[in-house]
């Protein structure tokens, strides 16, 4: 894993969990930041001037600043996160990013979309892929570009907000979105989130075994 991957995986684990932290306090700062970048979540990071003090603040890591007129790997990969977890988070009294732990289920979005589709199916026999949730998941998985994953992801995102059981390690993804974006990586990103999915189990509480 490259150490850029690791720096940014940080960055925005620490940011998220301090705007987490704010969110459920009430804070207003923390509504405006969430508010703002929720209504640039279909821009980019060009088009968005008024994020860039959220994105840019001390912590954002000096490798994944670029030099040039196009964004890097590395910033669009935060600017994704963060407007995904915004959106994910509105509302929500709860944290919706928990940072997976060893041992335990990973908070994968392969994990979220087997336990979206056990929460909300009404026939008990229904199969996972069977289900809306599963084939939207797939034309995600089989995105050729960034932009389309993103664009996919944030219907994924807007489902998950209906079910307060569903939280995802924003971190992890933000590393997934990074790798995505280099060629030379992308199927292997886009064989792990299958792999997310098909290995993942049904939690406890909405298991049908």
């Amino acid at each position: 894993m490259s150490s850029n991957s690791k720096e940014l995986a940080k960055y925005i684990c620490k940011t998220v969990a301090a705007l987490q932290k704010e969110y459920k306090n009430n804070s207003s700062w923390a509504k405006k930041r969430l508010a703002t970048l929720r209504h640039v979540a279909n821009r980019s990071i060009g088009d968005s001037p008024e994020t860039w003090n959220v994105l840019y603040s001390e912590s954002f890591p000096k490798s994944l600043i670029g030099m040039g007129q196009n964004p890097t790997r590395g910033e669009k990969a935060a600017f994704l996160t963060l407007t995904l977890y915004a959106v994910h988070q509105q509302s929500k009294k709860h944290d919706v990013h928990v940072k997976s732990k060893k041992g335990s289920q990973p908070r994968t979005l392969g994990t979220a979309v087997r336990e979206f589709h056990n929460a909300t199916k009404t026939d008990p026999d229904k199969e996972l892929f069977d289900s809306t949730i599963y084939r939207r998941f797939i034309i995600m998985v089989q995105s050729r570009t960034i932009e389309d994953a993103a664009y996919h992801l944030r219907s994924l995102i807007k489902l998950f907000r209906t079910q307060d059981s569903i939280t995802l390690d924003y971190g992890a993804l933000a590393k997934e979105l990074y790798f995505f974006q280099n060629p030379g990586c992308r199927k292997a990103v886009q064989l792990n989130w299958a792999r997310q999915l098909y290995q993942s189990t049904p939690t406890p509480e909405t298991s049908q075994d």
